[in-house]
């Protein structure tokens, strides 16, 4: 952890006329792992991925992890929140590790599986966050593998569900 730490709070870019340096977002992104996966940490992983998500805001992955790390830890309210943020990023043009993967799947997945942990009595979705989720839906539908789209559709309607009590 105290080498990535070290790597993300350096002050110069590696490249030299670029403006994101790959080093340090890399570098913040991975002590926000090492933080959350073997620290149990969330405030020390949240700090990370802010970080990273502040030094490149048109890169997903900062803010996907963000709004993973609620998913798994059931909160549907703030995994919505920030998956959404995700979802609807374009790759932007990058040098190095890239991950069409996320842009192409993952975030549209994650947003929808972020549903399933939102509260039917007490959540609300508001008109533009319920748009959001029907376009990962569709997005899940048409580029995610057969196994990944298994229980989206229980988790559309449950948003749905919601959407309905609270227009």
């Amino acid at each position: 952890l105290e080498y990535y730490i070290q790597r993300a709070e350096m002050e110069y870019s590696i490249n030299v006329g670029e403006k994101i340096d790959e080093e340090r977002y890399w570098s913040m992104l991975k002590a926000a792992e090492l933080c959350e996966r073997y620290l149990f940490d969330s405030k020390c992983c949240l700090k990370w991925w802010n970080r990273a998500w502040e030094l490149d805001p048109p890169r997903a992955d900062a803010v996907f992890y963000i709004g993973q790390h609620f998913r798994l830890r059931r909160d549907g309210k703030n995994a919505v929140k920030f998956l959404r943020k995700a979802a609807a990023l374009p790759m932007p043009k990058r040098k190095n590790y890239q991950w069409p993967e996320l842009y192409h799947c993952l975030a549209h997945l994650e947003l929808m599986r972020g549903v399933y942990w939102l509260n039917e009595e007490t959540d609300t979705l508001s008109g533009s966050a319920w748009k959001d989720i029907k376009k990962a839906y569709h997005t899940v539908m048409s580029n995610c593998e057969p196994g990944d789209r298994r229980d989206v559709g229980s988790f559309y309607d449950k948003g749905k569900r919601i959407r309905e009590r609270t227009k």
